[in-house]
């Protein structure tokens, strides 16, 4: 539930308000809601909800790839002739986030599992 709120920023604070949405792409008032949630996270840690969902994605990847032998599959795509692997480390937010949109029972997570 929302409920209204009137804040008086001074110049400074305005100007990184404004600063914050045109990085953001949103409004004012948006940026304001996101530092703060950040600054929270930040300061406090993530929410238990929050840490549960982490954990339920994670789960859900540990039993996709339970099966799954990494050093062959490179040893495929390498002799494929697909050019030279790089290695790449995803931020786990990212993942967590690709997946939970995803949900389990799209067709992209079905036809992986």
């Amino acid at each position: 539930m929302s409920t209204r709120k009137t804040v008086l920023l001074d110049d400074e604070v305005r100007t990184a308000a404004r600063d914050l949405a045109n990085r953001y792409g949103c409004s004012t008032s948006e940026a304001i809601r996101r530092a703060v949630l950040r600054h929270r996270d930040a300061l406090l840690g993530l929410p238990r909800s929050r840490r549960q969902e982490r954990v339920r994605v994670l789960d859900r990847l540990f039993d996709l790839f339970e099966d799954h032998d990494a050093a062959d599959e490179v040893r495929r795509l390498q002799g494929a002739g697909r050019g030279v692997l790089m290695t790449v480390h995803l931020d786990t937010d990212f993942l967590v986030y690709a997946l939970a949109s995803a949900g389990p029972n799209s067709p992209s997570m079905r036809q992986a599992a």
